[in-house]
């Protein structure tokens, strides 16, 4: 047989292995059905399976024309195309049946079990591929086809109408978690409403609270415009079970997102599905990667806008390789293998934005105004805006960083490492006086860069044009930040008041001016709140009270207001690891477990607002009765507690939230 005969061979096995390739990706693309389904998984989906088969196809290719002998017979031409034709169908079939079975339903790739299975199912396609190879050979001469013209005649046109349809059903279907434009109509005078949240921003450091530094100038213009709540509290002390909080209108025990990895149930309502069921459009642009579509945080949201996602591990065989590709030894070659996959996939797929951690505060306005330059005039609308601007690094661009800085400070954009981050109080080393001042500092400066964008977007949204519509904005935050006030640096350890005690200041449509709100009003209470201002009905099953009461005449404290009502914040992680605080009238109880050491503390925060001076010993009346009804509200809230979900967090996302501060 000749040279050209065997480059045939090698031609036909290549070309089987592009076709299977693309076929191959496109099927698990929908066998994997979860919220990343989209024309942009099937085309990674694809890729990821064509560059794993076409390495095969070339050594299948190799070894066929190696063998290959003129004459009948095993070894003719058409019986080993035939055959490398059958192995690639069949095979791909196999793998994509084993990795789904592994990942749905066995307990580890490496178990007994499912080396057993994952035999089985080789076993099956190597006796599939004897069986069908003669088959094809016979049809293969019966329309006297020669190795060039194979695919030609036999599996072009169906591939080319299967990757049609594929592409698609795709982008027709979009993602679990996208929805489609509303039905229903809401009244004519719907106001169009933006909640903005401002990750990590502790209310003690605005100016308008009282901080000695004019770090808030414009939020403070913005507060007199409307109404701020100057005793206002989160349920958590991190951004994912915070933002899980106020977007159910559950505390953590409830909702069950503690963890880093938890995810947000798809049985939960959330407030942008509730607008969106009232006939508004609905975006949410996140800077924090940590609230995405991977955790089931995009529930309700037509337009969800962060950074791209790593994909290519979504797929059944992308999963399988990244797993493989995490192990020593012989994995090195996999591992090789998958960073050219990912690498092509940023390329490809992720424009400019390949290494950057978060959305800047100008990429989500720009985002946001996009959005809504889309929408038509009449449609109303509600948008969620998660600026990062102030978490750390404490960064803020060009000749907004050392605003606050004098000569003595060496600024510091990050905080020291802790020790066990997430564990109750746990601790960190101290900085010097110049260092620790920096620190702070560099936070302020990027409160002070983020207010000045922030109060040219409100004045943009509240500024009318005839016919527009009236516009209602919250800007709150999900947590502050703690900068060794109790032994510890940042957030997610701690329930003391520089980690939960947040602004809100609500302006707008139906809004007082100039008003201040002193009672003790929760993060879970503003879903409830922006319902009621908007004329929809608030779900029963939300745990939060609308504070539109407190928006009616001067000490009426109206509807929905419970004066024996006290503040529940979280931190779950396990049954034996987690703390709790509750606030009432002037007193906050804190209790704590790390096993196997229990902890409770009792401060009177209207003579300690510090929180220095423990009376738990002094007052165990009092702790008692706090303590009962703290586990009243945690009780109440587990009736809508379901499983725990977790997901695992890709490369991509891990490397992020580390240059974030949440996995060391």
């Amino acid at each position: 047989m000749g040279a050209r005969g065997r480059g045939r061979l090698i031609l036909h096995a290549l070309t089987s292995a592009l076709l299977f390739g693309v076929l191959g990706g496109i099927v698990d693309a929908f066998v994997t059905t979860h919220q990343y389904f989209g024309p942009e998984f099937v085309c990674i989906s694809a890729m990821t399976w064509t560059l794993c088969w076409l390495p095969v196809g070339a050594a299948i290719g190799a070894c066929a024309a190696l063998l290959a002998k003129p004459g009948p017979g095993f070894r003719s031409p058409l019986s080993l195309a035939a055959l490398a034709t059958a192995a690639m169908a069949l095979f791909s079939a196999a793998i994509m049946i084993a990795a789904h079975l592994n990942i749905a339903y066995l307990p580890t790739y490496r178990s007994p079990l499912s080396l057993l299975v994952d035999t089985l199912v080789l076993a099956l396609a190597l006796a599939g591929t004897a069986a069908l190879a003669p088959r094809l050979k016979r049809r293969f001469e019966r329309r006297g086809a020669t190795v060039s013209l194979l695919l030609h005649t036999l599996w072009g046109p169906p591939l080319v109408a299967a990757v049609a349809l594929g592409i698609a059903l795709a982008a027709w279907r979009g993602g679990a978690s996208a929805v489609p434009a509303p039905v229903n109509r809401p009244p004519p005078d719907a106001p169009n409403v933006v909640l903005i949240l401002i990750d990590t921003l502790r209310r003690d450091h605005l100016s308008g609270e009282g901080y000695e530094l004019e770090t808030s100038p414009g939020l403070d213009r913005v507060a007199r415009a409307g109404t701020r709540f100057s005793r206002f509290y989160s349920q958590s002390c991190y951004t994912k079970p915070a933002v899980a909080s106020l977007l159910t209108s559950l505390h953590p025990s409830g909702h069950q997102v503690g963890h880093l990895r938890s995810a947000l149930g798809e049985g939960l309502l959330t407030l942008p599905e509730l607008f969106h069921a009232a006939g508004y459009r609905t975006a949410m642009v996140c800077s924090n990667s940590i609230i995405s579509e991977e955790f089931g945080f995009s529930q309700g949201a037509e337009r969800f806008h962060t950074l791209p996602l790593e994909l290519s591990p979504r797929s059944n065989l992308g999963y399988v390789l990244s797993q493989l590709s995490e192990r020593g030894g012989h994995a090195r070659l996999i591992r090789r293998f998958f960073t050219i996959v990912r690498r092509l996939e940023r390329r490809l797929f992720w424009e400019a934005r390949g290494d950057a951690v978060y959305l800047t505060a100008p990429q989500v306005t720009g985002a946001f105004e996009q959005w809504r330059s889309e929408l038509p005039r009449e449609d109303p609308f509600f948008a969620y805006l998660h600026y990062i601007e102030p978490h750390a690094p404490y960064s803020a661009p060009g000749e907004h960083a050392g605003r606050f800085a004098s000569g003595a400070q060496v600024l510091v954009e990050a905080y020291p490492p802790m020790v066990g981050v997430f564990f109750p109080f746990s601790k960190g080393r101290a900085l010097s006086d110049a260092e620790w001042q920096g620190m702070i500092s560099a936070y302020d400066a990027e409160i002070a860069y983020l207010d000045a964008l922030l109060e040219r977007l409100v004045g943009d949204l509240l500024a009318r044009g005839p016919g527009d519509r009236e516009t209602l904005i919250a800007i709150t935050a999900d947590h502050g930040e703690e900068f060794y006030e109790h032994g510890g640096w940042g957030h997610g350890h701690s329930l003391h008041e520089e980690q939960i005690a947040i602004p809100l200041i609500l302006v707008g449509r139906d809004v007082p001016v100039d008003r201040e709100v002193t009672e003790i009003t929760a993060l879970i209470d503003l879903a409830p709140t922006l319902l009621e201002l908007a004329g929809i009905a608030v779900p029963t099953e939300m745990e939060g009270r609308s504070l539109v009461g407190h928006l009616g005449e001067e000490g009426d404290a109206g509807r929905g207001v419970d004066p024996e009502a006290g503040v529940l914040s979280e931190i779950v992680y396990s049954e034996t690891y987690w703390a709790r605080s509750l606030i009432h009238e002037e007193w906050k109880l804190i209790v704590s477990r790390l096993a196997p050491r229990d902890s409770v503390q009792l401060f009177h925060l209207a003579t300690d607002p510090e929180e220095g001076n423990d009376l738990s010993l002094d007052q165990p009346e009092r702790v008692r009765k706090l303590t009962e009804r703290m586990w009243e509200l945690v009780d109440r809230s587990r009736r809508w507690a379901s499983e725990p979900e977790l997901r695992p967090l890709d490369p991509v996302a891990r490397e992020r939230l580390r240059a974030l501060g949440y996995v060391e």
